[in-house]
């Protein structure tokens, strides 16, 4: 397991610091930028981090493989990742979803530079999905809103 969350971790990955009250950084979400061994344990290091934290103390933050029927980008005229990689086909997006390491070099290594969950690692509780942190986001500007336009009584 080891050796798949590295994958994602060399590839410039967002993560969650599970425990960032804890640390004096403060940081709850940082990039990963690179990782170490030290007495057989894996420690990810991360922009704003003073020392690397141990795969209990932070997650990936990647997106489910579903997400490839997505537009790139926040443009809703640009093209879908599945169209980037040729699958034309709800067939084609389908095997990728369900076996994406049965396909070929360049198809997995755009999913893993783009984040995707390739290994099951949101299913394992190993990583976090994005689109539960998007969703929690607008879910609080929501509450938000309606708390300053409906105060309690």
């Amino acid at each position: 397991m080891k050796n798949k969350i590295l994958q994602h971790v060399i590839n410039n990955v967002e993560l969650e610091i599970l425990n960032y009250k804890c640390d004096y950084v403060g940081i709850k979400r940082a990039k990963s930028n690179g990782y170490y061994f030290l007495n057989d344990k894996l420690y990810i290091t991360y922009e704003g981090g003073s020392t690397g934290k141990s795969l209990v103390d932070c997650k990936p933050i990647l997106s489910p493989l579903s997400d490839l029927k997505n537009n790139i980008g926040a443009d809703k005229n640009s093209v879908t990742y599945a169209a980037y990689l040729k699958l034309w086909v709800a067939a084609d997006i389908d095997f990728v979803i369900n076996m994406p390491l049965s396909c070929d070099y360049f198809t997995v290594q755009k999913m893993l530079e783009w984040h995707f969950d390739v290994f099951g690692l949101i299913e394992k509780g190993l990583a976090i999905d994005k689109n539960i942190l998007i969703e929690d986001a607008i879910n609080k500007e929501v509450n938000n809103f309606s708390d300053r336009f409906h105060p309690e009584d």
